[in-house]
């Protein structure tokens, strides 16, 4: 980024749109993941009639893809907290704390959402960089300082889990704020513009996503001694926006 103006240029308006966002009330940590849910499934189990007749929409598993794979939801009790926990995990992305984010999914029995939100770190091999003064994780913020890691830090296959995000962002039947969530994280516009509710959301919407274009560029053009993996698999996932380079002045 110091040889970069134009990205430094644009790193320090999207700090500028995230500092300056207005606070927001977080939802409230609760342990015990999918209470409800695994209630549910443990009465229609021990054969519980009155469970059975309800509980015909609702997932019979309750791991994270449950949803997704069975097209049945959550308890409604689940389904209304997890809703509260995406529109908080995108509003402190949108604030510049994926810090936050990780946190709150961890203190809330998610350490698997915190994970998928942590494969934007860059990698790091101490021993093939010189002294520098770039932060290890990405959330660690712009004045933390690491001048030498003592191991390799970051994802080798960033651009794998930014596809990996645009096609989770991309699922219609996903939830409005997750998809924004992911969207975000990938660099995607298609889907953070649809939750946009001022013009600054808008702006961020679109530095963000130039950051990231300028990021993908300069990692492609970066030789290493390490592969990451293809991405061809997620080669279907397009965006009905032109390529941010065509936006930038």
């Amino acid at each position: 980024m110091d040889t970069n103006s134009q990205l430094t240029e644009y790193v320090e308006v999207r700090r500028w749109l995230e500092a300056t966002a207005p606070a927001f009330q977080p939802v409230e940590t609760r342990k015990g993941y999918l209470f409800y849910t695994r209630r549910s499934i443990r009465e229609r189990a021990s054969g519980s009639a009155a469970a059975t007749a309800a509980g015909g929409q609702t997932v019979t598993e309750a791991d994270p893809d449950a949803t997704s794979r069975q097209r049945k939801e959550l308890a409604p009790e689940d389904a209304e907290y997890e809703a509260g926990l995406l529109r908080t995990l995108y509003d402190y992305v949108r604030r510049g704390s994926v810090g936050n984010a990780m946190d709150l999914c961890v203190e809330s029995d998610e350490p698997w959402r915190a994970a998928s939100l942590k494969g934007g770190l860059f990698w790091r091999d101490p021993q093939l960089e010189p002294e520098s003064g770039m932060s290890v994780d990405a959330e660690d913020g712009p004045g933390a300082v690491d001048v030498h890691p003592p191991h390799t830090a970051g994802n080798i296959n960033r651009a794998l889990w930014k596809r990996a995000c645009a096609a989770l962002a991309h699922d219609e039947s996903n939830d409005s704020y997750e998809r924004a969530l992911y969207a975000a994280l990938s660099g995607r516009l298609d889907e953070v513009v649809l939750v946009c509710e001022t013009w600054e959301d808008y702006v961020w919407a679109y530095v963000n996503a130039m950051i990231e274009a300028c990021i993908d560029q300069a990692i492609r053009g970066a030789a290493g001694l390490y592969e990451p993996a293809s991405t061809a698999s997620f080669d279907h996932i397009q965006s009905k926006y032109p390529p941010v380079s065509d936006m930038r002045h």
